[in-house]
C-alpha cells in the first residue's frame, strides 16, 4: 500500500515531511504535474485499489476530488483533515491534562529568535509546552524533552488539542484555539502596499486576519495601520498594545554592547531591503554611495531579501568599501559602526533608529507614486523617524548633515519611545501578563 499526495504543493509537501517523521516505514508519493515521472496522468495508471489518495488542498478540494473519480479512482480522503487528527491524537495522548497546553509555533529558523526566551518564562509558570516546527530541521533541533510535533499552513489549522497558539508569523490557527501573534516586524501592515502581492496574497491575508484572536501592536501609528486593514477584512480591530518583544530586546542588548566595547567611530551605511529584486536603482545606490568613498553594507531581510545578497556580492565584492557579514561580529557591531540606515518598508527601518538613536532613510525611485502606497489612511513612512530620498545626491546631502543633528534627533527618538510606543522598555513583560489573562 501506498500513499499519493495530491498534488504536490505547500500543503502535500507539508503532509510528506509529517509522515517522513512519524511514519517513516510509510511509502509515499507526490503526484507532481510539473514532473514526468510524478505527474496525474501518468501515475493513476499505477494507482491500487488498497493505496490511499491524499487530497492536499483546502481551496480546491472539490475540484481535485472530481478530477479523480473522472478516473474512476474512489479510494482518496482528505489528506489535511487526516493528517490533523493525527496531530491532534499525538497530542492529546502525550500532554498533561492538569495544565495548560501552550502551543509555540515554529515556522521559520530567522525569526524563532523572536520569541526570546519568552516561552521558557512560561514553562516556569506551570504552562506546557507544544513546540509546532514548520521544518524538519526546526522539529529535530528541539529539546525531546518537549512536546513537540510539525505542522506548517494548512497542517496547522487543524490543531485544537491545546489552549493556546503563540507564534511570530500570522498564520491561520483553528478557531477553536485562541491565538496570539507577537509579530515578526514592527511595522505591521504598513509594509503590505509595497510588495508584489497578488490578489490571491490579499485574499490569503484576510483569510489568515479572520483565524487569529491577537496580534501585538508596537506603536499608536501601527495600531491605526492595523485597524484600517482589519475594517477593510470586516473585522473589529485585534491589535494589542503590548509594545514589540523584538524592539525591546534589541534595544538592551545594543546597549549592553555599548557598554561593554564603547563606541565606534567609523561611519557605514547599512542598507535593508525587503524584497527580493535587484532593480537598477539598487545597483545605482550602491555604486553611487561606493564613488563617494562610504563604507556600505547590505544587510536585507533574513527571509524575503536573501537573494539580494547573493545578487550584490558578485557586483560589488572586489570593492574594499563593500562590506560583508564576515566584518561583522553581530547585528549589534553592525548598528554601533553605521551612521544611518537606508530601507525601503522594513521593519528595521522603526526598529534601527528607534535602538540606536540614527536616523533612518526610506529610499524611492517614485516619490509621487510612493505617497499612494497606504493602508487606509496610514503609511509606512513617519517624518518623526524617516528622511526620503530618490536620488543618490540626495542621500549624500542627509548623510553630510546628519552630524549636525544627531543631539536634536536623539532628542526625538526618546521621546517617540516614550509617547509613541506601546510598553518600549517593558514589552516582555507585559505580553507575559497578557498570556497568562488569556489562559485564566
Amino acid at each position: 500500500m501506498q500513499y499519493y499526495i495530491y498534488p504536490a504543493g505547500t500543503n502535500g509537501k507539508a503532509i510528506f515531511e509529517f509522515l517522513s517523521i512519524f511514519e517513516p516505514e510509510s511509502a509515499c508519493v507526490l503526484i507532481d504535474d510539473s514532473s514526468r515521472e510524478h505527474n496525474f496522468e501518468f501515475l493513476c495508471q499505477n494507482i491500487k485499489n488498497d493505496d490511499v489518495i491524499l487530497i492536499a488542498s483546502k481551496w480546491n478540494y472539490e475540484r481535485l476530488c472530481n478530477r479523480l473519480k473522472e478516473q474512476k479512482i474512489d479510494n482518496f480522503i482528505n489528506g489535511i483533515e487526516w493528517i490533523g487528527k493525527k496531530i491532534n491524537t499525538y497530542i492529546k495522548k502525550r500532554r498533561n491534562r492538569s495544565k495548560k497546553a501552550i502551543g509555540i509555533v515554529l515556522q521559520h529558523e530567522m525569526i524563532v529568535k523572536n520569541f526570546y526566551g519568552i516561552d521558557k518564562d512560561l514553562e516556569k509558570f506551570g504552562y506546557e509546552l507544544v513546540y509546532i516546527a514548520g521544518t524538519r530541521e526546526l522539529y529535530e533541533g528541539i529539546d525531546s524533552k518537549y512536546l513537540r510535533t510539525f505542522a506548517t499552513d494548512a497542517l496547522l489549522e487543524e490543531i485544537d488539542s491545546i489552549d493556546l497558539i503563540i507564534d511570530t508569523c500570522g498564520e491561520p490557527t483553528n478557531l477553536n484555539v485562541t491565538s496570539l501573534d507577537l509579530t515578526h516586524g514592527y511595522q505591521g501592515t504598513l509594509h503590505y502596499p509595497f510588495a508584489d502581492y497578488t490578489e490571491s496574497d490579499i485574499k490569503f491575508f484576510s483569510y489568515a486576519a479572520k483565524r487569529n484572536n491577537y496580534v501585538a501592536c508596537g506603536g499608536k501609528k501601527i495600531r491605526r495601520g492595523y485597524e484600517d486593514f482589519f475594517k477593510q477584512c470586516g473585522l473589529e480591530n485585534r491589535a494589542v498594545d503590548l509594545g514589540y518583544l523584538n524592539l525591546t530586546q534589541t534595544f538592551k542588548n545594543y546597549n549592553v554592547f555599548l557598554k561593554e566595547n564603547g563606541n565606534f567611530e567609523e561611519e557605514v551605511v547599512v542598507i535593508g531591503f525587503s524584497f527580493l529584486t535587484l532593480e537598477d536603482w539598487k545597483k545605482q545606490l550602491v555604486q553611487g554611495l561606493l564613488d563617494a568613498q562610504k563604507k556600505v553594507f547590505v544587510m536585507a531581510h533574513p527571509i524575503f531579501g536573501e537573494q539580494i545578497k547573493k545578487d550584490f556580492l558578485p557586483l560589488f565584492a572586489y570593492h574594499t568599501n563593500f562590506l560583508q557579514e564576515s566584518d561583522f561580529k553581530s547585528r549589534n557591531e553592525i548598528f554601533a559602526r553605521s551612521i544611518c540606515l537606508i530601507t525601503d518598508s522594513s521593519s528595521v527601518g522603526y526598529t534601527y533608529p528607534l535602538v540606536t538613536a540614527k536616523r533612518c532613510i526610506v529610499w524611492t525611485d517614485d516619490k509621487e507614486k510612493y505617497w499612494t502606497k497606504k493602508i487606509g489612511e496610514e503609511h509606512y513612512f513617519d517624518p518623526r523617524l524617516h528622511v526620503l530620498c530618490s536620488s543618490v545626491p540626495e542621500v549624500l546631502q542627509v548623510i553630510h548633515t546628519l552630524p549636525e543633528s544627531t543631539e536634536e534627533f536623539r532628542s526625538t527618538i526618546q521621546k517617540y519611545r516614550e509617547e509613541e510606543c506601546f510598553h518600549f522598555y517593558d514589552s516582555r513583560e507585559k505580553t507575559l501578563e497578557f498570556i497568562q489573562t488569556l489562559l485564566k
